[in-house]
């Protein structure tokens, strides 16, 4: 529990820092947080008020890195440089954030590959992650998906969650590939050693990849787990 507490402390103690490098006293920074300021002082105090995923998320949008809040590690500005492409895990928040590439993968014609740097990261509740997905938290990204190949499955704007621990072909499921110079999301099925990619929507022919061409040309980056859009 004392480390928990004092790892909590770091972390509003690295926003309090933020703050006074932004000129602020703490009701206008608590203004900009969405916040009373009652609320700030209870997580700078001794009560170990842990602060919320939405309060570490205003910070970021007013221009703290979230690698350096959460852990220390970097500068504290966000800067061009890429987040680790790792999840984050807050000790004792109960949340997870996970990194939401810079790119789209494509669902209709390849998207190209620019960057892979992060530029943001979604918190998740861990009991979430781990409960209800079951899954390893290290292994999980974020990336968006552009396109109508996979209507009405997937939609323009989707963001999905992969888990890159899953590049085994199952018959049927949705993967990420990388597919030469772009990236496709796509439904896997074999035919003796070639795979076949397919789209839900039956207006885009499936693609045929040769034994040869995996894991060089095309490779398999994971499979799909979880899903969310804005309406």
């Amino acid at each position: 529990m004392q480390a928990e507490t004092k790892k909590i402390s770091e972390v509003t103690g690295r926003l309090d820092e933020f703050r006074r490098s932004l000129g602020l006293n703490k009701t206008g920074f608590a203004e900009k947080l969405g916040i009373r300021v009652h609320t700030y002082s209870d997580m700078l105090g001794t009560k170990g008020v842990r602060p919320s995923a939405e309060i570490m998320e205003a910070a970021v949008r007013l221009g703290a890195s979230a690698h350096w809040l959460l852990t220390g590690e970097g500068p504290m500005p966000q800067s061009e440089e890429p987040v680790p492409a790792t999840p984050i895990e807050m000790s004792a928040s109960g949340f997870l954030f996970f990194p939401l590439y810079d790119l789209a993968a494509g669902a209709g014609i390849e998207k190209d590959v620019l960057s892979e740097d992060t530029f943001k990261l979604l918190a998740f509740r861990e009991d979430f992650v781990r409960g209800e997905l079951k899954r390893n938290p290290a292994h999980l990204f974020l990336v968006t998906v552009e396109g109508d190949s996979m209507l009405p499955t997937l939609v323009d704007g989707h963001t999905l969650l992969f888990d890159r621990s899953q590049r085994r072909v199952v018959d049927g499921e949705i993967f990420l590939l990388r597919y030469y110079e772009g990236l496709l999301v796509k439904r896997l099925e074999r035919q003796g050693a070639d795979l076949h990619l397919v789209s839900d929507n039956p207006a885009f022919p499936r693609k045929t990849v040769k034994a040869d061409e995996l894991d060089g040309s095309v490779k398999i980056l994971g499979r799909l787990i979880w899903g969310a859009r804005r309406y």
